[in-house]
């Protein structure tokens, strides 16, 4: 049985699966088998796949269902006692896995993230926040504001027996998987960038429309939880309003604003809520 099994979806990357395989290959941790399920490619990404030619490689084919559909494919044909996740355009370095156990063992967790550096934005961009690691990545944090990206996920495999992504949420999946497992489970912190995320036009990370769906389904399915933390839901409706932005009217991203301030009033909010008011 591998240590760790790595899950990687993947849909017509023909053009970026093999570098992104190649970057779990030279581990420098070797106890680990590559699950890569390919959602419905059209395009000769089983080709590149088998052209590796890695014993550690599991190749998964399934009719196009959507990337947390085939996560949660590959969890079900995982071996490994840990999981983690990897995305066909994305890169690894080489001691991710070796420091993130290390990391596990440190503190006794079963969840580890570690830092991510995304490329291809105006900014350079680092999760998790510099909020998140001041407020000790607490579930009352997570619940305002995701500053988790699957890339940075090395977790037991007994969290997801009960705990799958949800299929339903078209964006933020990763956000709803965590908070479900920082309920029972506090996270540990590799404070280093083992991952660097890609960001493409394609990428369903630029999809606002999604982005909007997916707010209102977290909103309403963790309703009770941020009723009952006036900041949390406070963070939620204001970085709801950043991330939206070119989704939402000016009414709209004044009204959240508004609400961001009115739950939790302090000077930040105050300003954008003014300044949005102003823009109308």
């Amino acid at each position: 049985m591998p240590k760790v099994s790595v899950v990687i979806p993947t849909f017509n990357r023909a053009d970026t699966i093999g570098d992104s395989i190649k970057s779990v290959l030279e581990q420098t941790f070797k106890d680990f088998e590559v699950v890569v399920v390919d959602d419905g490619s059209t395009d000769n990404t089983e080709s590149i796949i088998a052209s590796l030619g890695d014993s550690r490689i599991k190749y998964v084919m399934q009719d196009n269902a959507g990337a947390c559909a085939a996560r949660n494919n590959g969890i079900r044909h995982a071996h490994g006692e840990y999981i983690a996740f990897q995305d066909s355009d994305d890169h690894w370095m080489p001691r991710k896995l070796e420091k993130q156990l290390q990391n596990i063992n440190l503190y006794n967790s079963k969840i580890d993230i570690c830092k991510m550096h995304s490329v291809g934005l105006p900014e350079d961009e680092y999760e998790p926040c510099r909020q998140a690691i001041k407020a000790n990545f607490s579930y009352e944090y997570l619940l305002g504001r995701n500053f988790v990206s699957t890339q940075m996920i090395l977790a037991r495999h007994e969290l997801f027996e009960d705990n799958l992504f949800d299929v339903k949420i078209p964006r933020f999946q990763d956000w709803d998987l965590m908070l479900r497992l920082l309920r029972d489970h506090k996270l540990s912190y590799t404070d280093e960038v083992l991952v660097e995320r890609y960001i493409s036009a394609d990428s369903i990370s630029q999809n606002v429309s999604k982005a909007l769906e997916a707010y209102s389904l977290i909103e309403k399915k963790y309703f009770d939880e941020l009723s009952s933390h006036r900041d949390s839901y406070s963070r939620f409706m204001y970085t709801k309003a950043q991330i939206c932005k070119s989704g939402l009217t000016r009414h709209e991203e004044a009204a959240l604003f508004m609400n961001s301030f009115k739950m939790n009033p302090n000077l930040k909010s105050l300003l954008r809520a003014v300044q949005s008011l102003v823009l109308l």
